[in-house]
């Protein structure tokens, strides 16, 4: 009888662990020091930090984003040859702000020299970068705000050599900010830090394009501030480039900003040589570049410079040009490439873009076609478009796609494969009297 109540307890236990999910926990995830042991270098530091903290509630945090996304961070700060350590980490018997330890290793032991406070509740990413050309690199922490996932805190740091050869740890200055990118801005030789931050403190939000550096006695400091246009809800993407304007490089950023659900627009700041300042190149860039298809930046006429989208007319029936499918709404558009302050290339660039299939098609002689979308057969088509009677005339180009896993047999070449599918592509006599040829095909279409 014992037997078998024992059987039974098994039995219990284990279908409670079974039925149980994440819900039966043992050991709280909170209080466990860290995942599974590091290996190598990073191993050595851990068991060092576990050490060094073994009277502490320790949990480690590791960034959320960088190239760095481990709660150990190992690099040569001070470029004599030898990694130092940075661990993120909390200690919930002091509060729950994310901490820093600044770890050297002297005379082989790992050890403290610095345990600061950071500014946020996570570390949302970490950079390294010798703002000054001294050798000593400083150290970009982006921190996590308590009450909100977009704004966040810079806090830029600096180690500075202490007694018997131990570290210190510099705060040198402390930025809200919601997007970062590290460049030679101001063409100094040094990099800086381009800052956008979007402050919605007030009742109508303000946006700003911040530029900061490293005077030459160190000090962490603003050269530039311009506001931007109070419509971006947020940022996709920064990219930048360079252009020669009278002899000087000129270095200009594309800001590619989200208005809405159903449009975006762009920034572009570039740096005035002669005036010694970043300068906005459009007022109302959420007009004049406005696009309804989420569409970046982007080098469209392989000059090696960036251009902006934005939208322009394409004629045709408007119920053609819109598709529903599966609840969603799809618009096909005619969008005019535009060269920015510095960029003498080619100009008046149209592309289509088909927002289901995500690729755009370089055009000529936007007045005189459209397109349809054919559902059954997943194929844009290129048309005649009569303007005198407003209506779709003759089919010049038919682009079709086909899911990777769908043998369906497809009239027409190949014109490009991806990890989702391939595209094919039909040019009808009529394209061929219009003057489309299998070069020109091959040549305008770029997948996004």
């Amino acid at each position: 009888m014992k037997v078998k109540k024992i059987i039974a307890l098994v039995v219990a236990v284990v279908m409670m662990l079974f039925c149980s999910g994440c819900s039966l926990n043992f050991f709280s995830v909170e209080s466990l020091m860290s995942p599974p042991a590091q290996s190598g270098r990073n191993g050595e530091v851990e068991a060092a930090f576990k050490k060094l903290m073994s009277e502490k509630t320790v949990q480690l945090r590791s960034p959320a984003s960088g190239e760095h996304q481990t709660a150990f961070v190992l690099f040569d700060i001070n470029s004599d040859g030898s990694e130092e350590a940075i661990v993120f980490y909390t200690d919930s018997s002091i509060d729950a702000s994310v901490r820093m330890a600044f770890l050297e290793c002297i005379n082989d032991t790992w050890m403290i020299s610095a345990d600061i406070k950071g500014a946020g509740s996570g570390v949302y990413d970490v950079a390294f970068s010798d703002l000054d050309n001294n050798g000593f690199f400083e150290i970009l922490v982006g921190w996590s705000l308590f009450d909100t996932k977009a704004s966040k805190i810079l806090s830029v740091y600096e180690i500075t050599e202490g007694n018997k050869g131990v570290f210190a740890l510099n705060t040198l200055g402390n930025e809200f900010y919601n997007y970062k990118s590290l460049m030679d801005f101001n063409d100094d030789d040094n990099e800086d830090i381009a800052l956008v931050y979007l402050d919605d403190s007030g009742e109508v939000q303000k946006s700003y394009f911040r530029c900061f550096t490293l005077s030459g006695s160190g000090e962490f400091v603003k050269y530039g501030d311009v506001n931007l246009d109070s419509n971006i809800s947020f940022v996709s993407k920064i990219q930048f480039d360079s252009v020669i304007v009278k002899g000087n490089e000129c270095k200009r950023i594309f800001i590619d900003c989200v208005k809405n659900e159903l449009s975006m627009f762009t920034e572009m700041i570039y740096w005035d040589a002669e005036d010694l300042k970043p300068v906005r190149k459009e007022k109302k860039p959420s007009s004049s570049t406005l696009r309804s298809s989420k569409i970046y930046c982007r080098d469209i006429d392989g000059d090696g410079l960036l251009e902006i989208p934005s939208n322009t007319t394409l004629l045709g029936d408007e119920n053609l040009l819109t598709v529903k499918r599966v609840d969603v709404q799809y618009t096909f558009t005619m969008l005019e490439w535009l060269n920015c302050y510095g960029d003498k290339s080619e100009g008046s660039i149209k592309t289509l873009f088909n927002p289901i299939n995500v690729y755009l098609y370089r055009v000529t002689r936007v007045n005189d076609i459209t397109v349809y979308y054919d559902t059954l057969n997943q194929a844009m088509k290129i048309c005649l478009w009569d303007k005198d009677e407003n209506l779709v005339k003759d089919e010049l180009l038919s682009i079709y796609f086909r899911e990777e896993k769908d043998d369906t047999k497809v009239k027409g070449k190949r014109l490009h494969k991806n990890e989702t599918g391939t595209f094919y592509y039909e040019i009808s006599s009529y394209g061929e009297d219009f003057g489309i040829t299998d070069e020109g095909v091959k040549s305008s279409f770029i997948i996004v």
